[in-house]
């Protein structure tokens, strides 16, 4: 049975988390399988546009600080990268900004622009975060992946540049290096929609260490960008003290393929203070461990991540789909077991292998992901893409809301049990 506070072997004895690293073998790779029960339904035309005129992908909802959907005064929020979508796609990483919609019906969104002043905001362009919601205070606290170095040019980039971190090697003439920033402010209702107020001063958190975790400062010899990206934040439910996990690589790792789930301890009540512990999950086998996150059901910490095929090592980057994977342990530093013995939770079709991406569980186990290249066959590689030209591009990608997915959590087994319309759940 599971514990629903972690028990004396769970905790060190100030009450903070003990971690035992959990290896993600070559062996539960091998095991990686389609099957009826992880195969997410084919979307067979472009999902919901929620900013008009924008690509859109890595999506994440405000969320109370217990991890549930929040709603204020009436409407939810969702947060979003964002690039126009004058551009290509493959550029959209190396231009990305935050941007946020609202929705009162979660049918109709309302588009309400760049979450950051440009002038605020750190790094060159920002990656993907989470955002959580202090009623008591009113206060939405951010945390976001700033990206390159602030002034560098990348709105010169030719729009054709590949956009590295996602499917793609790293664009030429753009930095890469990776930090977590915060800030946060306040909720303020004005007219029909909701918008922040007094913004605090952005602030870079963490950043990689060199000792546990690979400096997140260019590309490896193969093209790859080192990662140090993806805050999401999580309260232990029994302690109250406040984790961030993060997408990394390991320091002194033999490879590329050194993914790993970082996961650091907050130090003060205002989240400017870290320290970094080892990473729940650690792996030779895949480059990059995307988007981590926790569900708690059930009394088990359900650990998911993003990952694409083309992470993987050889030879499980021939058979290992773009995917949901994840694990599941009664102890938020684990140690962790792979869901349904590989991590395999859902995974694109076999005849449409880049459909949808970026998936993100909330609770009651409904998944939010973006559409990514849709109807694209087997035979096409990701690597091939940004050679197709124009038209092609804007026949394919999605940029867009894809349907829901339903998951059902039972112990260590997952099966998807249908889909819902794109929103949120």
């Amino acid at each position: 049975a599971c514990d629903d506070d972690d028990d004396d072997n769970g905790t060190n004895a100030d009450n903070t988390v003990s971690i035992t690293t959990t290896e993600w073998t070559a062996a539960q790779a091998g095991a990686i399988a389609r099957t009826n029960d992880n195969t997410i339904p084919s979307v067979t035309e472009n999902g919901k546009v929620v900013t008009p005129g924008y690509h859109n992908w890595d999506y994440w909802p405000l969320l109370n600080m217990d991890g549930s959907i929040a709603t204020v005064n009436g409407y939810q929020i969702l947060f979003m990268l964002t690039a126009p979508e004058t551009v290509l796609s493959g550029k959209r990483h190396d231009i990305a900004t935050i941007r946020y919609a609202i929705s009162s019906d979660n049918e109709n969104w309302q588009d309400m622009g760049n979450l950051f002043p440009e002038q605020d905001r750190l790094g060159s362009r920002n990656w993907a975060g989470s955002c959580f919601y202090d009623e008591e205070a009113n206060r939405v606290w951010v945390f976001y992946t700033a990206t390159g170095i602030k002034g560098e040019s990348v709105n010169d980039l030719p729009s054709g540049t590949g956009g590295g971190g996602s499917g793609a090697t790293a664009g030429e003439g753009i930095s890469y290096d990776q930090r977590i920033a915060m800030t946060s402010a306040n909720l303020v209702t004005s007219g029909n929609a909701l918008q922040f107020s007094n913004w605090t001063t952005h602030q870079e958190v963490l950043q990689a260490d060199g000792a546990i975790y690979a400096p997140a400062t260019g590309q490896d010899a193969t093209g790859t960008v080192y990662a140090f990206r993806d805050p999401w934040l999580y309260q232990h439910p029994s302690s109250g003290k406040f984790y961030l996990l993060f997408t990394v690589r390991s320091a002194g790792g033999a490879d590329t393929f050194d993914g790993a789930i970082g996961i650091a301890e907050s130090t003060n009540d205002d989240f400017t203070g870290w320290t970094l512990l080892p990473p729940l999950v650690s792996t030779s086998i895949n480059s990059e461990l995307e988007r981590p996150h926790i569900v708690r059901e059930d009394g088990r910490y359900y650990l998911f991540f993003s990952t694409h095929r083309e992470k993987f090592a050889p030879p499980y980057n021939e058979d290992s789909p773009e995917g949901l994977y994840g694990f599941s342990s009664n102890r938020l530093g684990g140690p962790y077991e792979p869901l349904n013995g590989s991590a395999l939770v859902a995974a694109n079709p076999a005849n449409d292998p880049y459909m949808t991406f970026s998936w993100q569980v909330l609770p009651g186990s409904s998944v939010i992901s973006n559409v990514n290249y849709y109807n694209v066959g087997p035979d096409i590689d990701v690597a091939e893409f940004g050679n197709l030209g124009e038209a092609w591009d804007r026949e394919h990608f999605g940029g867009t809301l894809a349907p829901i997915l339903q998951l059902d959590l039972s112990g260590n087994e997952t099966r998807i049990t249908g889909t819902d319309s794109p929103g949120l759940p």
